[in-house]
């Protein structure tokens, strides 16, 4: 609990409920207590859940560790959304490739990573539009 605290110390100052780091470590111990006597029972999720909607302790009695379930509450559990976009980086940026611009570069991963399944992709519609469109007309009876 004291590295969350040092490591987020400038997100917690700003926070209008949380008044000292002193007075979290309080709670955190006071917290520990209570969760060990009558608490145990509950699924770790349960548990946070109802410390910050706070249904466990009197009212305000854990105010700073409400802020700091919130802000543990939404860090990723894992680094694997960041692996993705390099895998998908390493596939879209091969030696063939390497001098895509910054721009194209972001809109490829982007299509990657958030973009619909290759399955439900319709080709007609990118063929139809590059063949209408181009500084010249496409002949395919003719042989450059």
């Amino acid at each position: 609990m004291n590295a969350f605290m040092e490591h987020f110390h400038p997100i917690l100052e700003t926070c209008e409920d949380f008044e000292s780091v002193e007075a979290a470590r309080r709670e955190w111990l006071d917290l520990n207590i209570l969760v060990s006597r009558h608490y145990r029972h509950l699924d770790s999720q349960v548990l946070w859940q109802r410390l910050i909607q706070g249904a466990i302790g009197r009212d305000g009695q854990f105010q700073h560790m409400q802020v700091i379930a919130e802000i543990s509450l939404v860090l990723p559990m894992s680094s694997s959304c960041c692996e993705r976009g390099f895998s998908s980086m390493k596939r879209i940026k091969s030696d063939w490739r390497s001098c895509l611009s910054n721009e194209m570069l972001n809109s490829l991963l982007q299509i990657s990573v958030h973009g619909p399944p290759a399955e439900h992709y319709d080709s007609v519609k990118a063929v139809t539009k590059w063949w209408s469109n181009g500084s010249r007309a496409r002949r395919p009876q003719y042989k450059d």
